[in-house]
């Protein structure tokens, strides 16, 4: 199966895509990429994502990578996780959301 390809030549990435390349690193093989966060957030592919390195990532619906705080303790989340290593890889982070969030500055705080 061929990977699936918008008119602006975005490479959509999912389990189909990566299925296709057995033992190939589908994020190092296509210079533009569009995927969903709970593909990205996987082990697996969250493992293959950090041996990359990308200019630019653009992340809709941002407020859905926030970590919890019960006390002083502080829970992150898969997509948490994935936003960390987004920050470790690209250049340029653009976070899109219009969602209204609590303002706490621990739920999108990278460490």
């Amino acid at each position: 199966m061929a990977p699936r390809t918008s008119r602006e030549k975005f490479t959509v990435v999912d389990r189909h895509t990566s299925s296709a390349h057995y033992q190939e690193n589908v994020w190092q093989k296509y210079p533009h990429i569009v995927t969903s966060l709970d593909f990205a957030k996987q082990e697996t592919y969250r493992a293959e994502l950090q041996q990359s390195q990308w200019d630019v990532v653009i992340v809709d619906e941002a407020h859905k990578l926030s970590a919890t705080r019960y006390g002083t303790e502080v829970r992150k989340s898969l997509r948490y996780r994935l936003g960390e290593v987004l920050s470790q890889i690209s250049t340029h982070l653009l976070f899109l959301t219009a969602t209204p969030t609590p303002a706490m500055t621990i739920a999108f705080a990278c460490s």
